[in-house]
């Protein structure tokens, strides 16, 4: 059987649960890193996607084409071993809840990143960077708000995201210490997977495990005072990446 292939991002939280749980359940799999927008055709390919948003991870497994880090997590959970992430019956409202939080960070985040122009030339691939380096901010800064209106950022305003973010945050507070604080559901699930990288986005540090995220991009998705009200989810999301995100080593991994 050939193996599983993902393709997704190095610094997307979205991702990073995918592999997460991939590597959870030591699924043998390739990785290709996506380029965005310069490797969107290849993706509207294997997706037969002609129109709308596409978007990573993706995973080709099976002859199947699973465009989800869910439905990913859901395969690996079905085609390997270790621990189940699967067996509470709150983990998919919670996975929902972890959606609504990331796309919320995400919405608020990003349009910080055109004050930066350290993020605008974070966005852009490094050789395009030495190719055009007088027009590569540009070239980020076009990236960023192209991908602002993808995802229909203006929908909201900034405040009314920040409330929403801050919703879910206070949520997985709430589920950590009514479940006595290691997991959200008393053991390891999904949902702390997914909620993790809610905290990644929201309170932001340039690596954890093999998450990175560049300091410029670190420092523009980061808001004081939001820092600082929930430092306690940055230690527990600290905790769990060190106590539970066993790290393959594997040449293809994503780095």
């Amino acid at each position: 059987m050939k193996r599983p292939k993902l393709i997704g991002l190095s610094y997307s939280p979205w991702t990073e649960k995918a592999v997460w749980a991939l590597d959870h359940h030591a699924i043998d799999y390739a990785y290709e890193p996506y380029s965005p927008v310069f490797g969107e055709l290849k993706l509207r390919r294997l997706t037969r996607r002609l129109r709308g948003p596409v978007t990573v991870p993706i995973m080709i497994a099976d002859r199947q084409v699973l465009s989800d880090s869910y439905d990913i997590a859901r395969y690996a959970e079905a085609h390997g071993g270790g621990a189940p992430l699967f067996g509470h019956p709150d983990v998919d409202g919670l996975v929902k809840d972890a959606e609504r939080g990331l796309v919320a960070a995400r919405a608020v985040g990003l349009p910080r990143l055109l004050d930066s122009p350290g993020a605008l030339l974070d966005v852009v691939p490094r050789g395009i960077r030495r190719r055009l380096p007088k027009g590569a901010a540009k070239l980020g800064a076009w990236g960023i708000r192209r991908t602002i209106k993808k995802y229909c950022v203006s929908a909201r305003s900034g405040d009314e995201w920040e409330a929403e973010l801050r919703g879910v945050l206070d949520t997985i507070r709430q589920r950590l210490d009514a479940a006595g604080g290691t997991f959200v559901l008393g053991q390891l699930s999904f949902a702390d997977l997914a909620l993790a990288q809610v905290v990644n986005l929201a309170l932001p540090a340039e690596r954890v495990g093999r998450l990175k995220i560049r300091p410029a991009s670190c420092a523009a998705y980061t808001v004081a005072d939001r820092s600082a009200e929930y430092a306690d989810l940055a230690a527990w999301r600290d905790a769990l990446y060190r106590d539970h995100r066993k790290l393959p080593e594997s040449p293809s991994h994503p780095r």
